[in-house]
C-alpha cells in the first residue's frame, strides 16, 4: 500500500462566522476544490484588516451586512 488512507472524507470546511454576510467578502475556489475566503479590506491592505483573515472571525469592526445572497466568488485563482 502507498501512504495516505483511503476511504476517508476530508474534513469539513470551517465556518466563517461574519464573513458569510459580510459586504467586503470575496469566496475564492481554487481548482482543487479549496475554497478561501478573502476580505477585499486586507486586499487593499487597509490598517488591521488581514487579507485571509483565521476562521470563524466572530468580531470584526469593519463588518458591513451585505445586500447580496450569494458572496462573490472567484473560480480556479
Amino acid at each position: 500500500m502507498m501512504g495516505g488512507v483511503t476511504g476517508t472524507t476530508p474534513p469539513p470546511a470551517p465556518q466563517p462566522g461574519l464573513c458569510a454576510g459580510c459586504a467586503h467578502v470575496r469566496v475564492v475556489r481554487s481548482g482543487r476544490g479549496s475554497v478561501f475566503w478573502m476580505c477585499e479590506r486586507g486586499l487593499r491592505r487597509e490598517p488591521g484588516y488581514l487579507k485571509y483573515p483565521r476562521l470563524p472571525v466572530v468580531a470584526c469592526r469593519g463588518y458591513e451586512a451585505s445586500t447580496a445572497t450569494d458572496p462573490g466568488t472567484t473560480e480556479g485563482r
